[in-house]
């Protein structure tokens, strides 16, 4: 969904996150310019330790999860972790 967003691409082969992945965006927001930093965190278990470092002090979440597997059980662990 980054890749998409950001740089207009989409792949099917792509991998998963490890860890944390970063993109910056340019974008005109009411007359002015912005850089927005979006920050692609690893919802896997083992790199939940270092992840909340990332989105601590953000001014958005958003959470995604993967329809065909059971990580839509694990939202409301994230947004208890994000609140």
């Amino acid at each position: 969904m980054l890749m998409r967003y950001i740089d207009s691409e989409f792949h099917t082969d792509m991998l998963t996150t490890i860890g944390v992945d970063f993109k910056l965006k340019t974008m005109e927001v009411d007359g002015k310019i912005i850089k927005v930093q979006f920050w692609d965190t690893a919802g896997q278990e083992r790199f939940k330790s270092i992840v909340s470092g990332y989105y601590r002090g953000a001014d958005g979440v958003l959470v995604t999860y993967d329809v065909t597997n059971n990580s839509f059980y694990n939202v409301p662990r994230w947004l208890n972790e994000i609140h």
